[in-house]
């Protein structure tokens, strides 16, 4: 028996029905609102529930390709419409967020999720999704918002801690320089580490926090990278020896005399890899390995870093966790090995600012093996800044420093009269003998009006007049009409508790000649007078107890 096409129309007539009441059920059902419209026409269809989305009732308003374009917030348009370009001239998907006019007069935050498709006859058409997200866009700027307020809190906290910080660490490091008998020395010197380690964990949550709050800004200066290795190996060395460590660093050859970049970073990630491979290593060795891989047309080259020991080793579970704040292997770990589990996480977020990578191959009881990549730019000058500032240092009666005439006199300009302690009997340690201190910069001016210094340390935040305007002042030569008898070029060390690459940016933009971040030693203070005044002849050599933090 033949069958007719009008036949076959008829039987398939209800399936095309039920399914098309399927079709509809399921859009309604759906939380995103469908639409589809025509390029080349106003063609256009909407679902009821993108009508229900922005209050409307189905065929409130005209079905035409401007229905949802028209109610895109002012703000938002420009940003819409290259996004919308873009997909239709590549033919690719896109996404956007952006706020839409609803019948209430608000605007609400809508995801539309988009793409260009060509039908059977050849009409190009666009089609998507959009799907109401104001209830997470404002949680997710309430979380921001709180996440900033948290770092903001932190920062704030930490700063003032180093204050009084500052004080116990600056008066710990006079009293071991002291005469002491063995039992006072052991105690100074345990409150001195523990000091020390209170303070690297400010330092540590004060990284965090800038980092998670956007504000940690990376400098790009000129720097030797074998310096900065020695420097951070130099540090930790002291601490696998008397674990009974065996620190081991090579530096390739092809490695370049000097790079552009931030030294004070890119130390920081390998101080906190090396410690982080003495803490965790109770037998055997710590290998460090710096190479570089240049690019000579592009005048840039990869640092490569890697830090081996024959430590702990870690399970596979605990390298997915490594670079988590606060994160550690376990609690018996954190109280065995100590640390706040901060140093890794802070690590891969300098590595990231510095679009750069960092990896890690451990296993139990194997050791552990981090690399890390950074792309610095090579500097073309720095060579031959470094070899001309070595036959400088070689030739005699050459000195970059200025002579004292006759007895040194030193002005310190500190509002706290801890910091003031700390900084008056360094100075009179190191040999200086003629120390004026300073409440604030009206004071400091007054001083300057009547006597001449040799050198000044100035405290950037202070009542009344701060260091940066006083220094002004001292640079002009001129206070309230009259000439200051301290020489505008007198050296001005700028005494910092914020002592990251911005906050000494702004010193040395504003005219400070060098900078004592807060909390700081005896070895630093002698090394800041020392690269200003000749006087060394009045310092005595440190003791080996008194070295550098």
């Amino acid at each position: 028996m033949e069958t007719t096409p009008n036949a076959v129309h008829a039987d398939a007539a209800p399936a095309l029905v039920r399914a098309t009441r399927r079709l509809q059920r399921a859009m309604a059902a759906a939380c995103e609102g469908l639409f589809e419209y025509a390029l080349d026409c106003d063609e256009a269809y909407y679902s009821s529930r993108v009508y229900e989305l922005l209050g409307y009732q189905p065929g409130e308003l005209p079905q035409t390709r401007a229905l949802l374009r028209d109610r895109v917030h002012p703000d938002d348009r420009e940003r819409c419409q290259a996004a919308m370009r873009t997909g239709i001239t590549h033919r690719v998907r896109w996404e956007l967020e952006y706020r839409l006019a609803c019948k209430s007069g608000e605007y609400r935050w809508f995801r539309e999720r988009s793409n260009v498709s060509v039908d059977a006859d050849g009409t190009p058409l666009v089609t998507g999704m959009i799907s109401d997200i104001d209830d997470e866009h404002r949680a997710r700027d309430e979380a921001e918002q709180a996440s900033r307020a948290k770092s903001q809190f932190l920062a704030n906290t930490s700063h003032e801690m180093r204050t009084p910080l500052h004080g116990v660490l600056g008066m710990l490091d006079l009293l071991r320089c002291g005469r002491l008998g063995d039992q006072e020395r052991q105690w100074a010197d345990t409150a001195w580490r523990s000091a020390r380690g209170l303070i690297a964990i400010i330092n540590d949550i004060l990284d965090l926090s800038k980092v998670e709050a956007g504000k940690l800004r990376l400098e790009s200066i000129s720097f030797q990278p074998r310096e900065v290795v020695r420097e951070a190996c130099d540090l930790l060395d002291a601490q696998a020896t008397n674990k009974g460590l065996e620190l081991r660093c090579h530096i390739a050859a092809n490695v370049p005399l000097s790079l552009r970049g931030d030294p004070v970073r890119v130390g920081q990630i390998l101080a906190n890899l090396v410690g982080n491979a003495v803490k965790f290593t109770e037998c055997g060795h710590i290998r460090v390995s710096v190479d570089a891989c240049a690019n000579p047309a592009a005048s840039r080259c990869e640092l490569i870093v890697e830090v081996s020991d024959s430590g702990i080793g870690m399970t596979q579970q605990t390298i997915t966790e490594l670079f988590m704040p606060f994160m550690q292997a376990d609690n018996s770990m954190a109280r065995r090995f100590g640390g706040t589990g901060l140093g890794l996480a802070i690590c891969k977020q300098l590595v990231d600012l510095m679009q750069g990578k960092i990896g890690v191959e451990s296993a139990p009881g194997r050791g552990s093996r981090f690399e890390v990549r950074l792309p610095l730019e090579v500097d073309p000058v720095g060579p031959a800044r470094v070899l001309a500032h070595a036959e400088v240092a070689r030739l005699p009666g050459v000195l970059p420093t200025r002579h004292a005439v006759g007895p040194t006199r030193v002005l310190v300009v500190e509002d706290n009269a801890v910091n003031q302690l700390v900084a008056e009997s360094a100075l009179r340690k190191l040999g200086v003998e003629d120390v004026v201190l300073a409440e604030d910069g009206l004071r400091a001016l007054a001083f300057c009006r009547k006597h001449r210094f040799d050198l000044v340390l100035m405290d950037c935040q202070m009542p009344e007049l701060d260091g940066f305007a006083t220094l002004a002042a001292l640079r002009d030569g001129v206070y309230r009409g009259e000439r200051l008898s301290t020489e505008t070029t007198v050296p001005v060390i700028a005494m910092t508790a914020n002592a990251h690459s911005g906050e000494v940016d702004r010193c040395l933009t504003a005219g400070f000649d060098d900078y004592l971040g807060k909390p700081f030693d005896l070895s630093q203070m002698r090394d800041v007078v020392n690269r200003h005044l000749r006087v060394a002849q009045h310092i005595p050599s440190m003791r080996p107890r008194c070295t550098a933090y």
